[in-house]
């Protein structure tokens, strides 16, 4: 995660990936990333 902000009871995470020429879209590999960043400080999404 490139980001964590934490205010009280709420915790905002930004993870940045950059698009480069012949290496394709890094959007699954970043949310992938993310989910797992997420998943250790306990944050879920259903």
């Amino acid at each position: 995660m490139d980001l964590c902000l934490r205010y009280g009871s709420t915790t905002l995470g930004i993870e940045l990936k950059v698009w480069r020429d012949k290496k394709g879209d890094p959007q699954a590999i970043g949310l992938e990333q993310f989910d797992s960043y997420l998943a250790r400080l306990g944050v879920y999404f259903g």
